[in-house]
């Protein structure tokens, strides 16, 4: 008996070591940042880009992304590319009358104030079903 709850601590004990393993980076690099140029711009400004593979945040970054995006997906305002933008606007009647806008946002994400998105998303996951 004494034997067979050994094991068991042993089996626990290696399911434990498993999984965090599966979060673990093996060979951890600092992201790394480069620009995109905007040749369709004036004085052709860049965007700055951050690739995270093999940073050892990206492996939790995408569980965290694949929580959130059904989140998102549900969302009014969801936007998946677009060829889903051309399908929403097609059914959408434009009067004569009609004026039609577009803007250009500037730094979009730096823009956004963290503690209000963390209570955005925190109301959101409370209040998801799945």
């Amino acid at each position: 008996m004494q034997q067979q709850i050994e094991d068991g601590d042993y089996i626990l004990e290696k399911r434990k070591e498993k999984k965090k393993r599966k979060y673990l980076v093996s060979a951890p690099v600092l992201g790394h940042m480069y620009l995109l140029i905007k040749v369709h711009k004036k004085n052709f400004p860049g965007r700055a880009v951050v690739s995270q593979i093999d940073d050892p945040t990206y492996k939790i970054c995408k569980i965290l992304t694949d929580i959130l995006n059904p989140i998102a997906v549900n969302g009014q305002s969801f936007v998946e590319n677009s060829y889903d933008l051309k399908k929403t606007l097609e059914k959408i009647q434009v009067d004569k009358d009609d004026i039609q806008a577009s803007f250009d946002v500037v730094a979009l994400y730096p823009s956004i104030p963290i503690d209000k998105a963390l209570d955005c998303v925190r109301e959101r996951l409370q209040n998801d079903e799945t």
